[in-house]
């Protein structure tokens, strides 16, 4: 009984030996198990979010964080087992749970935590390819409330004919690649309650990166001329399986008279031309649309490509008269310059101009006329062109006429004759005084 008694305090004298007299190692075991927490716990992309991490390593000095959401980190310091740091959510991201992971350094002690990105989930079809490339979407995680939806881009101009739905959670779309140059762009989606459309970036979006390639280029020959002048297109990068194509202005459609248009199956090439409309001064684009077919194609759908064509300021037109001064009866010539290219006809008009002839040709204008009978003086005679009316004015002195006093008589006669009888009377007069 008495060594029952012993053995009852021996034993944990041993265990209170065994605590105080343990090595360093043996007691750092029972530390605490490092651990992180984020502030806020959910974001969407670009959320500043703090991360607060305890219970590492006294030895530790640093730490790494890594995981997909994760964005520009700030520098991570450990002192005592705990620290700091932040990170931005990362951009593009899809809406989903993630697991974000930071390790200690020197000892190499690490916690894993997930994070909740919030919002729409977006995937374009393509995410890369050349102007005019179609692209469709999908959009999951959308807010039962939602009802309609828009499509932007960062910068303006990369989405063209947007088409999106939404409907109970989800959504999809399709929009065409404008004519950007090559690089990266970012495509937004918006969701919004309502048939209204959306505001980009307010309310529930998503974005995604696409990348623009070199695609189909065109060249006009010249890039600059005048209404009526004949431009010639040339093309390359097409489809191989565009057959024929197609010329337009989405600008303004006049300045595309008679176009023509042409790619031989399976060169990528395309050829064309079209005639300057009559449209004020200023720059158009002209657009070449690839079709895989042969009856014509929609602008801006499909393999397009774009350039500017320049419409110069024509030209004041002004005319020329020779003689300045004539007679009635007499024909006077007229020659005119800075005319329409367009025109092809033209007509001269006044009060003095009678049987008039008048051409044009490459914005020079000859003509004349026969000075018809009206009173002598100033009169204004006009060249019109008949494609756009652009006109010149000249002004013709018209003689006096040259006419008897008395019928039969000549002028000269008749003064003759006044002298002549005025001296006679002068003569009687002074013989009678005698």
């Amino acid at each position: 009984m008495k060594t029952i008694g012993l053995v009852k305090y021996v034993i944990p004298l041993l265990i209170l030996q065994l605590v105080l007299f343990a090595p360093a190692e043996a007691i750092t075991l029972a530390q605490s198990t490092p651990s992180v927490s984020f502030s806020p716990p959910n974001g969407i992309p670009g959320t500043l979010v703090t991360v607060s991490l305890s219970g590492y390593d006294s030895s530790d000095t640093s730490c790494a964080i890594s995981g997909s959401p994760v964005a520009n980190p700030t520098p991570c310091s450990l002192s005592g087992g705990s620290g700091t740091l932040t990170f931005t959510v990362k951009q593009y991201i899809a809406a989903g749970s993630y697991i974000i992971t930071v390790t200690g350094n020197q000892k190499g002690d690490s916690a894993q935590t997930s994070f909740q990105v919030n919002g729409l989930s977006f995937t374009l079809t393509p995410t890369s390819g050349p102007v005019g490339t179609d692209v469709s979407f999908t959009l999951t995680n959308v807010p039962t409330n939602d009802t309609s939806c828009s499509l932007s881009s960062q910068p303006s101009g990369t989405v063209t004919i947007p088409a999106c739905v939404v409907s109970n959670g989800s959504g999809s779309g399709t929009f065409v690649v404008g004519n950007v140059p090559a690089g990266d762009y970012v495509i937004e989606v918006t969701a919004c309650i309502g048939n209204n459309g959306c505001s980009p970036s307010a309310g529930d979006f998503a974005q995604q990166e696409f990348t623009v390639i070199s695609g189909p280029t065109i060249t006009l020959n010249p890039s600059s001329g005048l209404p009526g002048a004949d431009i010639a297109i040339s093309g390359t990068g097409f489809r191989v399986s565009d057959q024929s194509c197609s010329i337009s202005s989405p600008t303004n459609a006049a300045v595309v008279q008679n176009a023509g248009c042409a790619i031989v199956a399976g060169t990528e090439t395309a050829q064309g031309s079209f005639v300057v409309g009559n449209v004020p001064a200023g720059q158009y684009v002209i657009e070449v649309t690839g079709c895989p077919g042969n009856n014509g194609c929609s602008p801006s759908q499909g393999d397009f490509a774009q350039a500017v064509f320049t419409d110069q300021q024509p030209p004041t037109p002004s005319i020329t008269i020779n003689p300045t001064g004539a007679a009635v009866g007499e024909s006077v010539q007229v020659t005119g310059t800075g005319f329409s290219l367009s025109d092809t006809s033209c007509s001269i008009s006044g009060g003095a101009v009678g049987s008039a002839i008048c051409s044009v040709s490459g914005g020079t204008l000859t003509g004349s006329f026969v000075v018809q009978n009206v009173p002598a003086g100033y009169s204004t005679v006009t060249a019109q062109g008949h494609s756009i009316g652009d006109s010149a004015s000249a002004n013709l002195y018209v003689a006096p006429t040259t006419t008897p006093a008395v019928p039969g008589f000549p002028a000269e006669a008749i003064l003759l004759g006044f002298l002549l009888g005025s001296a006679l009377i002068l003569l009687i007069r002074r013989r009678s005084t005698a």
